[in-house]
């Protein structure tokens, strides 16, 4: 007996637009995605003066320093491997073991940020996206000025 006429032709139809939608790669009205750069100023200078600066500084105990986008760019691979291998920033303490203050470990987005910006090939971005803070506490309390 088969499908009347009008089943049809609306299943050959709902079938093309599906393979169209798919062939583009979204649904109708769907918003595409801008892809953004991940820059040095706009995304990593907050994570590495949050998060690693405080040792990686002159007179602190790190072996180089990290306060500028040539400093961080010379050592951007291993950035992202010890960053990726969560060695570093050092935090000894396992997560799900309670709440602690001060917590010195990155995010798994913080860490993909790192990954995503030296494949993209480690790009500054715009020198006026990031304030660079001259002082920082020192462990001790202090703050000190370079």
């Amino acid at each position: 007996m088969g499908f009347p006429r009008f089943l049809r032709a609306f299943a050959v139809t709902g079938a093309g637009l599906i393979c169209a939608f798919a062939a583009v790669g979204r649904a109708p009205g769907a918003q595409q995605a801008k892809q953004s750069t991940v820059t040095f100023n706009k995304d990593i200078a907050p994570i590495i003066f949050k998060n690693c600066s405080s040792c990686h500084r002159p007179g602190q105990e790190a072996p180089f320093p990290m306060l500028s986008y040539s400093e961080v760019k010379r050592s951007a691979h291993l950035m992202a491997e010890v960053t990726s291998s969560r060695f570093m920033p050092p935090w000894k303490p396992t997560v799900g073991y309670g709440d602690l203050v001060g917590v010195r470990r990155l995010t798994d987005e913080q860490i993909a940020l790192i990954k995503d910006w030296l494949a993209e090939g480690a790009v500054e971005g715009d020198p006026n996206g990031f304030e660079l803070h001259r002082s920082l506490r020192a462990l001790d309390g202090s703050i000190q000025n370079f």
